[in-house]
């Protein structure tokens, strides 16, 4: 069912979406048919039958898409890990998968299965900004180093 099992969730999509962590979301959402309408504890809007509990993580997501055909997948999850991969953009990635469309068969290229190697850009330091850096924990005493997540970049 799509409702409060989904809204349990946006609270970690926001932590990650406020810390620029990876975070893949892979939520059940309405059925893309809309025969079965309401289902069990699925948010209901009566004048607009798009909207579900899963548009709550529009706002706290780097990239939300609601996959309504099977085949969406091969363009929405590389988009979604490109996000996660990505040091400038980092943040949860929400995929939305329609209940009927779960049990959908599709004929799935073998390519899209074989590994990746995900290449991220990591910019070399500042030469004088690290040889300055160097030089005072050189000479500090009882040296303490703070570092946020931007040294991982």
């Amino acid at each position: 069912s799509i409702g409060p099992g989904s809204t349990n969730v946006v609270t970690a999509a926001a932590l990650a979406h406020v810390n620029r962590l990876p975070l893949l979301i892979i939520a059940g959402d309405v059925f893309a048919n809309r025969r079965p309408d309401p289902v069990l504890q699925q948010v209901e809007d009566f004048d607009d039958g798009t909207v579900s509990a899963n548009d709550c993580f529009k706002p706290v997501s780097r990239y939300f898409d609601r996959i309504t055909r099977p085949e969406h997948l091969l363009s929405a999850l590389p988009r979604a890990l490109r996000v996660m991969t990505d040091p400038a953009n980092c943040g949860p990635a929400t995929i939305a998968f329609c209940q009927d469309v779960q049990a959908e068969a599709y004929d799935w290229p073998e390519a899209f299965f074989e590994p990746r190697v995900w290449h991220i850009r990591r910019p070399a330091p500042d030469a004088g900004e690290l040889a300055r850096v160097a030089e005072m924990v050189r000479g500090a005493k009882n040296p303490v180093i703070v570092a946020g997540g931007g040294v991982i970049y």
